[in-house]
């Protein structure tokens, strides 16, 4: 079960829509959030305990900052009953993917999902949620998509590069498609989307995008 590490205060009329950022950390993606859905309540789930200055700003709001490792996030006690979430994460690091994909698919209010990923190479099998699209030999190729994930980020000086980074790109985008799978699944349609330009922003710039009905 989730534990909560802070509070703010939260309306008499709770808002229809709570947005929960996990791996929130600092709180950066929650205060957009906010700015972009000023009547959503939000909800940052970090292990980390610490508060941060973004909290300050958030604290006039529907915001809770909830300290929780993801495996043990719960997410049904969260919030009230009658809200549809929606899961949003920045650079969600590894096999921490994976484990809110399952907290979000849980809940029957989640609705809909946006994770950019990141740090493929630290995705661990046994946490997977996309074994099933892996196919034959599937932990040992599993972990050599892994393995080759960071050629993505090769520099020109490397030997190969150009190849190598062709074969890092398709190596996350293999371990994505395999989440997206799971939550098609699950009821969402969810695709692979590109939200940045990989070469002025940020290589890392697949976004999982999913939407289902509320099964609530």
């Amino acid at each position: 079960s989730s534990s909560s590490s802070s509070s703010s205060s939260s309306s008499s009329q709770p808002s229809s829509t709570m947005i929960v950022d996990l791996g929130g950390g600092r709180g950066s993606l929650a205060l957009a959030c906010r700015e972009r859905f000023p009547r959503a309540a939000l909800r940052v789930v970090d292990r980390g305990s610490q508060r941060f200055k973004f909290d300050r700003s958030l604290r006039r709001f529907d915001f809770e900052r909830i300290r929780c490792d993801l495996r043990h996030l719960d997410l049904a006690s969260v919030g009230d009953a009658r809200q549809r979430v929606v899961g949003v994460a920045k650079h969600l690091c590894g096999a921490a993917t994976d484990l809110a994909l399952r907290a979000l698919v849980r809940d029957p209010r989640t609705t809909d999902v946006a994770i950019a990923t990141c740090c493929h190479h630290r995705c661990d099998w046994d946490l997977y949620v996309g074994r099933k699209s892996i196919g034959r030999r599937r932990k040992k190729r599993f972990d050599a998509l892994a393995t080759r994930s960071p050629w993505f980020s090769l520099p020109d000086t490397a030997d190969d590069a150009q190849r190598k980074r062709l074969v890092g790109r398709r190596c996350k985008r293999l371990i994505d498609q395999g989440r997206v799978d799971f939550l098609n699944e699950h009821g969402f349609q969810a695709s692979l989307v590109s939200y940045c330009d990989p070469t002025a922003l940020s290589p890392e710039d697949v976004l999982i995008l999913a939407h289902r009905s509320s099964t609530k």
